[in-house]
């Protein structure tokens, strides 16, 4: 699977493992430290995590190795790119500008019009990675297919499974930082899981290396948010049969190590729950689709627009899941100037 992904890939691999070192080059000038090569300090921080990779999913450790081989890429740079996350809480953890902010939500069967429950996400990043989305179909010798949105080059950040598991996530930044499992390979590892128990212990029980947010849904319409510490976490329910998340700690006990990144989390998070409870009861696909086009607080609303500048954020993709159906509809782009494309597993 690795190799078929770096060589079908190979120039678009190239190009994302160049625009991931100057995004982190960017963000180091940005906060003014004395570091000569951030390439080389992101090679050494990655490595710093691999053997917790190897000890937690060996298989996807051999699936970057595949991905490098394939794209003509070392492995050290594939890893890198598959650690990107930990990158910008490792290298500089005192950046505050607001380059990320997904949002993500679920609705339970008696939240929605047709009784089958649906979850969903924008995916936002920065804007020099917005060629570099794509969609991988993997089929294990063992465990459930998956279909999985990914940034070229990485073992995925997103998607459902045949045995309706559908997941979606946030970027979190908590004070506890530290070399342990990349976020990618957590991310991907649930999506291996046959039942939603086991997904979220490949979540709780991963020696996590930073914090993030984990929201499931099964095709029985369990919907679960873990909200994770690099050592600490907090499993919730839907809250009033939905439930809604952006970029900060919603967990009281957790709230001590949220490192305040994004003003704008704030406001999206209040726009994601009140679009839920408007529509409570009756809520459709096109409904969250109509959610993720929200401009509220633009540019930096649910559908995200914060100009050109190639470290700025925007919306990479929006995805709005139905795993009871095993179907996802995806947008491109931003979702107000995309239509969405309905994808059966």
């Amino acid at each position: 699977m690795g190799y078929k992904h770096g060589s079908s890939h190979k120039q678009l691999i190239a190009d994302v493992v160049a625009k991931f070192f100057r995004c982190v080059d960017f963000m180091i000038s940005a906060e003014g430290f004395p570091i000569k090569s951030s390439r080389e300090m992101c090679l050494k921080l990655s490595k710093r995590c691999l053997p917790y990779a190897e000890e937690y999913a060996p298989h996807l450790v051999e699936e970057v190795r595949g991905i490098a081989d394939g794209g003509g890429i070392s492995f050290e740079e594939a890893l890198s790119l598959n650690c990107m996350f930990e990158m910008f809480d490792l290298a500089v953890p005192a950046i505050r500008a607001g380059l990320l902010g997904c949002t993500s939500f679920a609705a339970s069967r008696t939240a929605t019009a047709h009784g089958e429950a649906l979850i969903g996400q924008t995916y936002d990043i920065q804007h020099i990675f917005r060629k570099h989305g794509i969609i991988l179909r993997i089929e294990p010798e063992n465990g459930p297919t998956c279909l999985v949105y990914a940034l070229t080059g990485t073992v995925g950040q997103l998607g459902f499974n045949s045995a309706g598991i559908a997941l979606v996530s946030n970027y979190l930044m908590s004070k506890d930082a530290r070399a342990g499992v990349p976020t990618f390979f957590i991310l991907r590892n649930v999506l291996h899981q046959d039942t939603i128990a086991d997904a979220i212990s490949a979540v709780t029980q991963a020696r996590r290396a930073k914090g993030w947010n984990y929201m499931l849904c099964s095709q029985e319409g369990e919907i679960i948010d873990i909200e994770t510490t690099a050592t600490a976490f907090e499993v919730q329910h839907a809250r009033e049969d939905h439930i809604g998340h952006s970029n900060h700690y919603l967990s009281e006990r957790l709230k001590q190590y949220d490192v305040r990144v994004y003003d704008h989390t704030f406001l999206r998070q209040g726009r994601i729950d009140a679009l839920l409870r408007q529509k409570l009861g009756k809520i459709t696909i096109k409904d969250l689709q109509d959610f993720t086009r929200d401009h509220v607080g633009y540019p930096s609303s649910i559908c995200r627009h914060d100009g050109d500048d190639p470290f700025s954020g925007v919306t990479l993709a929006s995805v709005i899941m139905q795993p009871a159906r095993a179907t996802a509809w995806l947008s491109p782009g931003c979702p107000c100037e995309n239509k969405y494309y309905e994808i059966v597993l």
